[in-house]
């Protein structure tokens, strides 16, 4: 495995640790602004602001009937 792919694996690694993190204080009812949310993360700002923007997307497609955002993502 080149450096590249191992960096970019361990990168990959910290984006699905912070969104698994925020949909977590979603599903408690404590959800951030993605904004604010992804600015804690700078190395990986603006990935994490698409991804979340996505995840607002899909829960608008699906609906989550009320429940917090991700809700309606992890009911399936």
């Amino acid at each position: 495995m080149k450096p590249s792919d191992t960096a970019s694996s361990e990168r990959d690694e910290r984006l699905g640790e912070a969104i698994e993190a925020y949909l977590a204080l979603a599903e408690s009812g404590d959800a951030p602004d993605p904004d604010s949310y992804a600015s804690q993360y700078p190395d990986l700002s603006d990935e994490l602001r698409e991804a979340l923007d996505g995840l607002a997307v899909l829960q608008g497609l699906v609906g989550s009937e009320g429940g917090p955002p991700g809700s309606a993502l992890r009911s399936g």
